[in-house]
């Protein structure tokens, strides 16, 4: 079939069957279905603070308070299309949602064709949109899927313009990262990506005209910086990333290293205040994030490797459906850690693995053994298919942007968020993941094949 018709049929497809959805679950479960968490109400709250001209603020007991933990992208979205629709509804933001995923198979099935057949592509494409946890962040009030759109884009362009060395594509790729960034500050450091590539293959020249038209670029995130800096004191994007860090990887580790029986997030993050050492490291890291994580690599190396080993595990095969299925009724609620990896950092791992498998029904317990070996098979094919596009000559410069993208994100997201890093941290690389993974199962059936036929 002809490519351009080929896309059309899934882009439509997937634009329609997302459509469908939205309607749905609104119809059979409510609008209040569309949110997950505080983080949702958070962002329509900052949204609509924007859109009445409060500027970027959150309201707390009645009184509008400035922020400078978030990026304005998002909140402005979301709060346009919540007052847009009339009623506050959620509808419109999840359908746009809709169009943002049916993006996001569009670029996945652009890059996959860089590697693999168009049926192969397509099969990809489908299932970075219709994979459960990727589905359901498609119609949740959360940045994730704007973000995923802007970064496969960015993607997308970028591999085109090391393929055809066509300016524009450039230009289009660093557009599409600053949006991201604007959407969540993870992404800023991307920037520097397409000067890595092509300083590691010998093209020095076109690395220095990417780092000037990169530096340029950079000065669209100005603005943010000197807002922050005018009204708060900072010199930064925004300062979640400082929050999640201090709260989450310091207190793991510390956890860990104390030999503390609990060491998920909520309860370590209470029980280490009491002892003074974690104050102390705690202020440092306030100071200066580089400076505390020289401080837990050097004062706790075992625990520090230990901690960030299990969350790298369990980041990268984590299904995500034991948070859908968290039992807030039974005596030990269940949390994500307790049926991965992570769950090994305490010395109590067998009464939590115990307790946590037993409080699920059969059905769940099928669906989350599943989950799981999918995801340990994805992440085993995924690294036969990187190995061998490394290996090779053709492909090698386009398969390693995808690599530095799935380090980039997963480094960030381990050591930032530690054992709260989830499956919701991972989707930013999962077309990529499937993407290695399908090109190492190929390799795998030809030498298999190969194998019968000897």
């Amino acid at each position: 079939m002809n490519q351009r018709r080929l896309e059309f049929y899934l882009v439509g497809g997937i634009l329609c069957a997302k459509i469908a959805l939205v309607f749905l679950v609104v119809f059979f479960l409510g609008n209040s279905s569309l949110l997950w968490s505080g983080d949702s109400l958070e962002y329509i709250d900052l949204g609509t603070n924007l859109i009445k001209g409060n500027g970027f603020a959150r309201t707390i007991d009645g009184v509008i308070v400035p922020a400078h933990d978030r990026m304005p992208l998002y909140p402005l979205v979301v709060g346009f299309l919540y007052q847009l629709s009339g009623f506050h509804s959620f509808i419109l933001v999840a359908l746009l949602q809709a169009f943002c995923a049916a993006g996001i198979a569009f670029f996945t099935f652009r890059i996959a064709r860089f590697f693999l057949s168009q049926v192969v592509a397509c099969v990809i494409a489908i299932l970075v949109v219709v994979e459960p946890i990727s589905a359901l962040l498609h119609l949740l009030v959360f940045p994730e899927t704007l973000l995923l759109f802007f970064t496969s884009m960015f993607c997308y362009f970028l591999l085109r313009y090391l393929a055809e060395h066509q300016n524009r594509d450039l230009l289009i790729s660093l557009a599409a990262l600053l949006a991201a960034t604007y959407t969540k500050p993870v992404a800023m450091y991307l920037l520097a990506l397409p000067i890595i590539i092509f300083l590691i293959f010998g093209r020095a020249r076109v690395a220095r005209l990417i780092a000037v038209i990169s530096v340029l670029s950079s000065i669209v995130l100005l603005p943010w910086v000197v807002r922050n800096h005018a009204m708060f004191g900072i010199v930064t994007l925004n300062t979640f990333g400082q929050k999640a860090f201090c709260g989450y990887q310091i207190s793991a580790v510390f956890a860990t290293a104390q030999g503390f029986r609990e060491t998920s997030p909520g309860v370590a993050m209470i029980a280490v205040r009491e002892f003074e050492e974690f104050t102390a490291l705690e202020e440092q890291c306030h100071r200066s994030k580089l400076g505390a994580l020289t401080m837990l690599v050097t004062k706790y190396p075992a625990a520090f490797l230990r901690v960030n080993t299990l969350v790298a595990l369990g980041y990268l095969t984590n299904d995500g459906y034991i948070n859908i299925f968290q039992n807030r009724v039974s005596a030990l609620t269940i949390h994500h850690n307790y049926l991965t990896p992570a769950v090994f950092a305490g010395p109590d791992w067998r009464t939590h693995l115990i307790a946590a498998f037993s409080g699920l029904t059969w059905l769940q317990k099928i669906i989350v053994v599943v989950g799981r070996l999918f995801w340990i098979a994805v992440l085993g094919f995924a690294c036969r298919g990187a190995w061998v596009l490394m290996r090779g000559a053709r492909l090698r410069e386009l398969a390693f942007v995808l690599i530095c993208i799935i380090v980039y994100f997963a480094v960030l997201s381990i050591v930032g968020a530690a054992f709260a890093a989830g499956a919701r941290y991972r989707f930013q690389i999962n077309p990529f993941l499937f993407i290695f993974a399908a090109h190492g199962i190929l390799v795998e059936r030809e030498r298999f094949r190969k194998y019968m036929l000897s």
